[in-house]
């Protein structure tokens, strides 16, 4: 196929490809060892925004949990033992609007954080571990 005969920009990457000059042995390793680096930063990118959003679902389970298992403790007699929320926990919606913004700036600040971090690893397991200990005080006080 002529370049000529070509569309234009075919055209135009041919010539410039026949400008392109060959590359050393060692300029092809160093290529290959810098996507070689690319990849494995792009798998370990996917593994860690996987890993975050299953904690986060796991994290948004647990405070659904806790907003029935905390309603169950209600209505039964019990009353709420977050000062935050005990002067407003007998409105349906301010527990529900309270826990969706702290949710929310709890996702913000875990989807922020960089790949490498740490640090929100340990941020989204500390805050499920403390709902884990919420959802289960709350059943032990319905089962007692």
């Amino acid at each position: 196929m002529e370049p000529a005969s070509a569309p234009r920009t075919l055209a135009i990457v041919l010539v410039r490809y026949a400008s392109v000059p060959p590359m050393a042995e060692a300029e092809r390793s160093a290529l290959r060892s810098d996507v070689g680096e690319l990849h494995g930063f792009a798998d370990l990118h996917d593994e860690v925004v996987e890993t975050r959003g299953r904690r986060l679902f796991l994290l948004a389970v647990l405070n659904g949990l806790d907003l029935l298992t905390t309603a169950l403790v209600l209505g039964a007699g019990g009353g709420e033992a977050n000062p935050v929320l005990a002067p407003v926990a007998h409105l349906w919606w301010a527990p529900l609007l309270v826990k969706s913004v702290v949710f929310s700036v709890v996702m913000w600040a875990i989807l922020r954080c960089p790949i490498r971090s740490t640090r929100s690893d340990r941020m989204i397991r500390v805050t499920c571990a403390f709902y884990v200990c919420v959802v289960a005080w709350n059943l032990s006080v319905l089962v007692a």
